[in-house]
């Protein structure tokens, strides 16, 4: 038996290969908030549900023999001792002894860190001490913030899992323990998020660090006099005011003064640029993408600016938005791509430009939802499958 427990895309994916490799004596044990819907990352209770996998206890685990389990996202703290197996597993998102515990999306931001990784472990008494199977480092990025670290952990994560099951399938692991001199700890009580307003007392790095260690727009976005922000520039003048002054507020902006250089601080924009791209108001969206602003972000449906605006059929928009370099797979929550979108403005408007040009750059027409359905069986569904015979002649157009 291979028992799966947690939650998201990473719990979901690593099931789904399972079941691909033919292996069907598979439980899972849901984290207690998964409520059965998919938001940013997919539900696994909704998952399991839907492919009729069994939902056990974590008390009726720890009686099952020759089990195999991996905790992939769980937030219970399992006792190992309870266990009629020695085959425990665990991803932890950071690359241990380092950030153990909570946050670890947050701390390496807010502590400057280059990079970061995951950890393949073996589970033992206490948090996050168990024997190292494996680790994977990747770089943060300058702009990167909260939500891209916790998105590249789900990518890592699953890839370093997959790489080492058929070793966990065959109990050939081979570990090593850690170095208790490298070991870091944050607990649950060491961010508090009912208080994200940003310290200004400090460096334009110092506060740029803050600020992206806060953006996840899923949960919440950090605040500076009242506004949300998103991100910032680093300007390279000195700052000669007192740091924390504002020394210009603008529409979507502030200009402050810190400990060391002027810094470009930048107010939350992203309805009113899914508006400029549901419009078709391609040099207005220009300056949004010039100053940073984020256009592979989501809103509370999944939807980005592509997505607005290939629905739209806003040709320029979505010309403009993908010569800036967004990802033109990127799916809303329910796992639809902007080439499903622009299907239905092309057959109403027999306006095929824009699904051609997403066609052309890369967008996939096999990719399938959540639903398991793809660009085909929602246009025979609609349609018939002599319109999906002349969508798709249209594509190579």
């Amino acid at each position: 038996m291979i028992c799966i427990a947690g939650k998201n895309n990473i719990a979901v994916e690593i099931t789904e290969y399972l079941q691909v490799l033919g292996y069907t004596n598979i439980c899972v044990v849901l984290n207690s908030t998964d409520d059965g819907v998919d938001s940013f990352q997919r539900s696994f209770k909704k998952y399991a549900l839907q492919k009729n996998i069994p939902i056990k206890t974590l008390e009726e685990v720890y009686k099952i023999k020759d089990l195999i389990f991996l905790s992939l996202e769980f937030n219970k703290i399992v006792a190992p001792e309870k266990f009629l197996t020695k085959q425990i597993y665990n991803i932890h998102f950071s690359l241990l002894p380092k950030y153990k515990g909570m946050y670890t999306s947050y701390w390496p931001i807010r502590n400057g860190e280059k990079t970061t990784g995951v950890t393949l472990h073996r589970i033992a008494k206490g948090i996050d001490t168990g024997d190292i199977i494996a680790q994977e480092e990747f770089e943060i990025e300058i702009f990167d913030t909260c939500k891209d670290v916790y998105l590249n952990y789900i990518k890592y994560g699953i890839a370093l899992i997959k790489k080492y099951l058929p070793k966990i399938l065959r109990n050939e692991i081979i570990c090593k323990p850690q170095k208790s001199n490298e070991s870091t700890y944050y607990g649950r009580n060491s961010v508090n998020y009912q208080d994200i307003c940003i310290d200004l007392i400090d460096t334009a790095n110092g506060i740029n660090n803050q600020i992206r260690a806060l953006v996840f727009r899923d949960f919440q976005l950090p605040q500076i006099n009242g506004k949300k922000v998103t991100h910032c520039l680093i300007t390279e003048e000195v700052s000669k005011e007192k740091p924390g002054t504002i020394l210009e507020e603008q529409k979507w902006y502030y200009k402050i003064s810190t400990i060391d250089y002027n810094l470009l601080v930048y107010k939350d924009a992203f309805e009113y640029i899914l508006e400029l791209c549901r419009l078709g108001e391609s040099e207005k969206l220009q300056w949004f993408i010039e100053n940073g602003y984020n256009m592979n972000d989501q809103n509370s449906k999944g939807w980005t600016p592509i997505i607005v605006a290939a629905y739209h059929g806003q040709y320029e928009v979505v010309k403009r938005l993908i010569e800036h370099g967004v990802c033109v797979n990127k799916t809303n929550y329910n796992g639809t791509t902007p080439l499903m979108y622009a299907k239905d403005y092309a057959f109403s408007t027999n306006d095929f430009k824009t699904v051609q040009l997403l066609f052309k750059c890369g967008a996939g027409i096999s990719q399938k939802d959540y639903n398991n359905k793809s660009l085909k069986d929602y246009i025979c569904e609609q349609y018939d499958d002599d319109k999906f015979n002349y969508f798709f002649d249209k594509l190579y157009q």
